[in-house]
């Protein structure tokens, strides 16, 4: 630690980071949980309260800082915002009063501040910090909306921005945290604050190799294609059986290009086109519309089994199609539904599950609703109008 991190400083400070209030008299402190070596962190600490006197808590400010200890001394510094390196204060603005900054690894180190506050007291806080050696890096990319759930590939159209984010892992695969300049061969990017980037793609089309001098093994291509390079599209919905939707509305639907059996960061404009014009159509009634985005909706016309086909504008792979069942309810029945272990009286007495996914029965015992059966993607719903009997069959999957 540096002799910069020991002086008392003649301003107040006012605590910036809190984690509640944990009484009285308390102080907190916040520090990377982990950080890279040769990487830079914010640190705060102040006052631990966020109440006021009314909760039997008062904040105080920071008025001095006594001292600021490391243990091990050589696993990380503690600098003032302004003395970081010039490259790394042009894209970061440090947010606590002091900045850390890794050195050497170690698994357990501890950083302690202790301060004087403007009540008179004199308090202390301490946090476990790991620091670690850079042993692998990869990418995080910003893609299109529905594809992040899958393994993507740096692909996007020409003329296309592609963002990504670098992350830093230790040997044992663990994140790393901090802030590090140039962690990847960076000369051709666009920097979006630190650790983030901008590869903004040649309108001709054309492809950016990158690697990283903190992992020899560390290679990415971004590149771009166009429609004769794709192999396939893949639509997607984030829906869980049963379906329940509503007359006329709209349910959003995620078109993926597959290059090669890799899924694409970012698409190409597409087309989709209902295959059952009388269950559902697009988002203004049309019979084929155009996908912008790479979202799209479909409207609901009536209870059935939407399916729809996909295809990208002058492409030769076969169209993707997307198939899903729904249902319509009663609005005047979702009051009669239950979750399980909500009470009940009539015993014996069944109902839909909440969602829809199972029918309940009214325990004897208990008075409990508890699982009768699983409708197994089905919907539960009502055959007869409120209220039912003790024992009628007023419940059904269909």
């Amino acid at each position: 630690m540096t002799g910069r991190a020991g002086l008392v400083l003649a301003s107040t400070f006012v605590a910036t980071i809190s984690a509640g209030c944990y009484g009285d008299k308390g102080e907190t402190i916040s520090v990377p949980g982990s950080l890279a070596v040769g990487a830079y962190g914010d640190l705060s600490f102040g006052d631990s309260c966020m109440g006021s006197k009314a909760d039997l808590c008062s904040r105080e400010t920071v008025d001095a800082v006594d001292a600021i200890t490391v243990d091990p001394p050589g696993a990380l510094e503690v600098l003032s915002p302004g003395d970081i390196p010039a490259d790394l204060a042009s894209l970061w603005k440090p947010s606590g009063m002091y900045v850390v900054h890794g050195l050497a690894p170690a698994p357990a180190a501890t950083l302690c501040v202790q301060a004087r506050y403007s009540d008179g007291t004199h308090r202390k806080a301490c946090s476990p910090v790991r620091v670690d050696a850079v042993a692998h890096v990869s990418t995080y990319l910003a893609c299109d909306s529905g594809v992040n759930g899958t393994t993507v590939a740096p692909l996007v159209p020409p003329g296309a921005t592609l963002q990504l984010t670098v992350l830093l892992f230790a040997s044992d695969g663990s994140g790393l945290g901090g802030f590090l300049t140039h962690p990847i061969d960076d000369a051709q990017l666009t920097p979006l604050g630190l650790m983030n980037y901008l590869w903004i793609s040649p309108p001709a089309g054309g492809a950016l190799s990158i690697g990283s001098r903190l992992d020899a093994t560390f290679t990415e291509t971004l590149q771009t294609y166009g429609p004769a390079q794709v192999t396939g599209v893949v639509p997607s919905a984030d829906l869980l059986p049963p379906t329940i939707l509503e007359p006329g509305r709209q349910q959003e639907i995620y078109v993926a290009d597959l290059v090669g059996g890799a899924v694409a960061c970012q698409g190409l404009s597409a087309t989709a086109t209902t295959e059952t014009p009388d269950v559902c159509v697009g988002p203004n009634g049309e019979l084929s519309w155009d996908v912008v985005g790479n979202v799209t909706s479909f409207a609901a016309v009536a209870e059935g089994t939407c399916q729809l086909s996909f295809g990208v504008a002058g492409g030769n792979a076969s169209p993707g199609t997307f198939s899903v069942p729904f249902y319509f309810v009663n609005p005047a029945d979702q009051g009669r539904d239950a979750t399980i272990d909500g009470s009940c009286s009539v015993k014996g007495q069944r109902t839909c599950e909440a969602t829809r996914e199972a029918i309940l029965v009214c325990g004897t015992l208990t008075k409990k609703w508890a699982l009768s059966s699983s409708c197994n993607g089905k919907l539960c719903d009502y055959l007869s109008a409120a209220p039912c009997a003790a024992g009628s069959d007023c419940v059904a999957c269909r």
